[in-house]
């Protein structure tokens, strides 16, 4: 490896996570003509960026990266995000999700790899989220009749319908609102914008290189086939989320190292409804612990099975025993 290629392809990745620009026609276009012609610059650039935990995507002659999953020092934790966007619960955040979402597919629709349309206004992603919404929430019931959990789609759907369209801060054209659906929708926009994912000129937001760079390529990796099934498949066929898999344990005992197998095998019709029967299971555990005037803290490996099962000491030394 040579000295001079080593302190090129070091130089790139410097730029691209400080968020300079490296196209052909930029500041840096000498650096992004050596990492198209220079073979060993390219392989220790895309070496350094996976150690990093970044992906590198090339769009329209310029060099794009993007955090990879659970990256805590180039991404983002919810804690952080909550902080950047200025809202304090977890259910405003995944609502700020599903608006980007929305944001995504205003500029692209199916699989296309290319816009759909040129800019965006804060109206359009009003009425794209409302239109999202429309499927999750039944008007004419007013509610939605499964329990609901913090971070699932009805949550954000019945959020976001609770939001009035527009506020007197909005029609003031103040800073962004987060009590109503236009002022929710600028803030998320505004995010981006400080994100170089978009930019905004006189109330239209346009997407970056940068944005459709890293939409465009997101599954680059991946080979991915789309079925469209009706919803009389999906109620039949997928609606309890099968689960299974396997658990394996190996171990020596004695002196001479015999060598022993232990298996656990889990098949399940609804992997939500067994996972609410365990925590209910430890919730009764917890009930008798404290009923004989235990408390403090306990991982799983300190219940003792019997505790979990809604049968008494005496049914279980006689039913399996």
């Amino acid at each position: 490896m040579e000295n001079r290629n080593l302190e090129k392809a070091l130089d790139i990745v410097s730029k691209l996570i400080t968020g300079e620009e490296l196209t052909e026609r930029g500041d840096n276009s000498s650096l992004y003509q050596e990492y198209n012609n220079n073979a060993e610059i390219y392989d220790i650039v895309h070496m350094s960026l996976k150690k990093l935990n970044l992906s590198i995507y090339e769009y329209n002659n310029g060099l794009y990266v993007s955090a990879g999953e659970n990256n805590r020092v180039f991404g983002y934790t919810n804690e952080e995000l909550r902080k950047e966007l200025g809202i304090k619960v977890n259910k405003d955040l995944y609502m700020a999700y599903f608006v980007i979402y929305n944001i995504i597919t205003e500029f692209y629709t199916a699989s296309s790899n290319t816009t759909y349309v040129e800019f965006v206004k804060v109206e359009d992603i009003v009425k794209n989220v409302d239109y999202s919404v429309s499927a999750i929430i039944d008007k004419k019931l007013g509610m939605i009749i499964d329990d609901i959990e913090e971070n699932s789609f009805k949550q954000i759907a019945l959020s976001w319908d609770e939001l009035p369209v527009i506020t007197v801060e909005d029609t003031a054209d103040v800073r962004a609102a987060r009590n109503s659906k236009t002022g929710f929708v600028k803030m998320v926009l505004n995010f981006c914008v400080s994100q170089g994912l978009l930019m905004e000129a006189q109330s239209r937001y346009y997407p970056t290189d940068r944005f459709k760079a890293l939409i465009e390529n997101y599954f680059d990796e991946y080979n991915t086939t789309v079925h469209f099934i009706s919803e009389e498949e999906l109620k039949r066929d997928h609606s309890k989320m099968p689960h299974g898999g396997f658990v394996i344990r190996t171990g020596e005992t004695g002196e001479e190292g015999n060598k022993h197998v232990i298996e656990y095998s889990l098949k399940l019709d609804s992997n939500p409804e067994f996972t609410a029967s365990v925590l209910i299971a430890y919730a009764r555990a917890a009930y008798r612990l404290n009923q004989k005037g235990e408390n403090g803290a306990r991982s799983v490996f300190d219940i003792a099975p019997a505790l979990l099962s809604m049968k008494t000491p005496e049914q279980l030394r006689k039913e399996i025993l």
